[in-house]
């Protein structure tokens, strides 16, 4: 699907691979309807909508704040530059103490978001446990595909599947409810990737059941839901010429400063050869002082915004894991048993690795918006 500049790719985001909506269970029912049954999850939905939606209300609160913060820190400095040139025609007291107020404000907002509030870990642990039932919900099934393969073709079968799943999910859900923040600093600290594998979802291997139709319709569905539901999300991230692309916006914002540093540099030039060449005109001088302190302001804005934003983080972060799930696509589409099964765990490793950096990138910046 091809998208305009302006328009949102992820708006309305659909969350297809845990049947999220209505719409999406459908879908997946008409297209494999003797697995709907086996992963159609209510449970496991409630569960992450319950954190999908604290985490984005507090990280639309945070962003409002933070790009608030950044306005009025611009607007205070702004204004306080062309103070000395305003003077020349108006009374200045007001609008001094008008600049100030605004510096001042957009200053303690900012430190009020970088050291007291709550807001950045609340949004992180929320996100953490949203993406961790995704987890789960994979881990489950691709520990179980004998499981799923035999509850496809048996009506006993599927009361059993789901009263199993039933008990690994009330584990899962134990796990959020006692020890949510200890859960999310584990998999933070967990460098050697040792807690990518939930033990609640079973063991940490794939067993691949014999070939049958049901075996090749529960790898196609497992391949599109998993491996390519998630590509069309990374791919997402870095769409060429679109506002909401990281990558386009990183590259905007280095152009932006690159263009506002040179401005910066020749209006001191400028300021330089007036000032050796007499007589100065104080007007002229204290206009040009005025427009080098907008620059340099917009320079300090767009920097923090960069910096908050963490657009080239991001554009890196997903440029790497599209080419992991490229790679693990090509390997879950093999007809050798090893190398689909291989293709699969890898899928789950980089889920997990991008899990991780996404945690951390966001876990300690110096501004967080």
């Amino acid at each position: 699907m091809r998208y305009s500049s302006f328009q949102n790719p992820r708006k309305n985001w659909s969350n297809i691979d845990i049947l999220f909506t209505k719409e999406g269970r459908h879908e997946i029912e008409k297209l494999f309807p003797n697995v709907f049954p086996l992963v159609d999850w209510p449970e496991l939905r409630e569960f992450f909508d319950k954190r999908e939606k604290v985490a984005l209300n507090v990280k639309r609160r945070n962003h409002y704040c933070g790009v608030a913060a950044v306005l009025t820190g611009v607007l205070g400095l702004s204004i306080l530059s062309f103070v000395p040139w305003l003077s020349n025609y108006i009374a200045h007291d007001g609008l001094t103490l008008m600049a100030i107020g605004l510096l001042a404000t957009g200053i303690l907002l900012g430190l009020w978001m970088r050291f007291v509030s709550s807001a950045p870990r609340t949004w992180l642990v929320n996100r953490f446990w949203a993406e961790r039932v995704r987890q789960f919900q994979f881990q489950y099934f691709v520990s179980h595909l004998p499981q799923m393969a035999e509850a496809m073709v048996s009506e006993d079968k599927i009361q059993a599947w789901l009263a199993a799943r039933a008990e690994a999910f009330r584990q899962l859900a134990f796990d959020a409810s006692q020890n949510p923040v200890g859960v999310y600093e584990a998999v933070v600290a967990d460098n050697a990737g040792k807690k990518c594998w939930l033990e609640c979802a079973g063991p940490m291997k794939v067993t691949l059941p014999s070939r049958s139709p049901e075996r090749d319709k529960l790898i196609s569905y497992l391949k599109r839901l998993r491996v390519g539901y998630q590509l069309q999300y990374a791919r997402s991230q870095n769409l060429a010429a679109n506002i909401y692309s990281k990558k386009a916006m990183a590259a905007f914002a280095t152009k932006a400063i690159f263009g506002l540093i040179v401005a910066f540099v020749l209006i001191s030039l400028i300021i330089a050869v007036l000032i050796l060449s007499k007589p100065v005109d104080p007007v002229v001088m204290s206009l040009l002082f005025g427009v080098q302190g907008l620059v340099a302001a917009m320079i300090a804005g767009v920097r923090v915004m960069e910096e908050g934003l963490a657009w080239r983080a991001e554009a890196t972060r997903y440029i790497v894991y599209e080419a992991g799930l490229t790679l693990a696509e090509e390997k879950a589409g093999s007809i050798s048993d090893d190398e689909i099964a291989e293709g699969l765990m890898a899928v789950e490793k980089l889920a997990y690795d991008e899990l991780r950096g996404f945690l951390i990138a966001h876990r300690d910046p110096r501004f967080i918006i």
